[in-house]
């Protein structure tokens, strides 16, 4: 799920950059995103009415946020235009869910492309191939990448 800091950064000046711009499914439907509060019960911090509504808010408020991602058959094709540190989500087609998971780009001296990021374990590991290591992710479909911008720079 994108943070409402994310949305909000482009009037503060832009933190970060889409690759690509625009997530929506396959067929270009932007998805609910209600995942967390349909499901309540796994989250102990939304006991709290107050919270809960806010979660809720957020959620209405995501639901006109269109992204785009990279179908996992399609990945090694952007390999070129990947940087060391961008940021990946794992796109996903579960009901209401934008991503399953996250890690950062990692260019091995080689020049391969592959992923580091906290393994179900809770140990930093490092996939040796990104499109390899997503088509083994339960109910992947794909990736979105996320650029971090140096304000220095603009």
């Amino acid at each position: 799920m994108i943070g409402k800091y994310m949305v909000s950064n482009p009037k503060k000046g832009f933190t970060y950059r889409w690759i690509p711009n625009h997530l929506q499914d396959t067929r270009g439907r932007i998805a609910p995103r209600s995942f967390i509060s349909k499901n309540r019960p796994l989250y102990p911090q939304l006991k709290t009415p107050s919270n809960y509504d806010c979660i809720q808010q957020v959620e209405r408020q995501l639901e006109s946020l269109s992204l785009t991602y990279i179908p996992t058959a399609k990945i090694k094709d952007i390999y070129p235009q990947l940087q060391a540190g961008d940021i990946i989500g794992v796109v996903t087609n579960i009901p209401g869910l934008d991503t399953t998971h996250t890690g950062l780009v990692y260019r091995f001296p080689d020049g391969k492309i592959g992923l580091i990021h906290a393994s179900p374990a809770g140990q930093v590991t490092i996939a040796k191939d990104l499109e390899k290591y997503i088509t083994k992710v339960d109910k992947a479909i794909g990736i979105f990448v996320v650029r971090s911008l140096d304000p220095r720079n603009r």
